[in-house]
This record gives structure tokens, sequence and C-alpha cells, in this order.
């Protein structure tokens, strides 16, 4: 069995970028696992978004903080893109619908991870997404 799993090392404890922001966001719930430093700082923790697990800690001197990026499908990208500002992201790009069959969006978290969040709408045939794909290029280069 193969599974991805996505980490955050994050600046604060407890980190923003892994509790409240996440949990107001994307309705994660409360941390599956967290594992306390003696200074009281998370070293790990789990969260489920959907059916996947992001992993997060706080920062310490040999490992520091860093921005990262995530893409994430959702059920609805644009009630998700509302949470996220709510929560304290800074919009990147509003929802929008894409040539090859996604709504998207970007935001920044409080702590500068981006997050990219898009509801898959329809399945784009390979011809007219390859036909679409030229055009959108060619779009951007006049």
């Amino acid at each position: 069995m193969t599974s991805f799993t996505s980490a955050l090392n994050c600046s604060s404890s407890p980190p923003p970028c892994a509790n409240a922001f996440m949990q107001a966001t994307f309705d994660c719930g409360e941390p599956i696992e967290a594992i306390r430093r003696e200074d009281g700082k998370i070293a790990h923790g789990e969260v489920r978004i959907g059916d996947s697990v992001v992993m997060f800690g706080s920062a310490k001197e040999e490992y520091p903080a860093y921005a990262t990026a995530m893409y994430v499908y959702v059920p609805d990208v644009d009630a998700t893109y509302a949470k996220a500002i709510a929560a304290g992201a800074v919009s990147m790009r509003e929802p929008t619908d894409e040539f090859y069959g996604d709504r998207s969006c970007g935001f920044k978290d409080p702590t500068g991870n981006q997050w990219w969040i898009a509801t898959h709408q329809r399945v784009v045939p390979a011809e007219e997404l390859q036909q679409k794909f030229r055009e959108a290029r060619e779009g951007a280069t006049s």
C-alpha cells in the first residue's frame, strides 16, 4: 500500500496552520494525535482532511519553520474558500472555473502556507483538454 501524507512545520504553538485554521477551513476537528514537547509545544500532531492525513509540528532550532503549498480537493470550493478567508487567510486567487474541469482558487494561511483548493466539476476529454491548454497558453503569451 502506498499513501502520501503532507507535513507542516509551524512557527508558533499551538500551530495555527494546523489547529484553528485547518479546523475552521476544512472542518477537520481536533487533532487525531498530538504529542507535546516538554515546553508544551506540539512535537507531532495529525489531522484528517477528508480521507487524507496532514501531520504538523512546532518548529525548533534544528528544524525551523517553513512555508509549503498544498492542493486539496473539497466538495464545495466556494464555501471552503469563504471559510478560509474568514479564518484569516489572504486570497491569492478567487474561485475560478478552469479549462481542465476544476473550479479552483488559492490562499495563504496565517503562517504563509499556500493552499490551493478545487472541486472537480467535469471530466474533460483528452483532445478537448489539449486544445483548451493550447488556447490558454496562446492567450497568456499575447
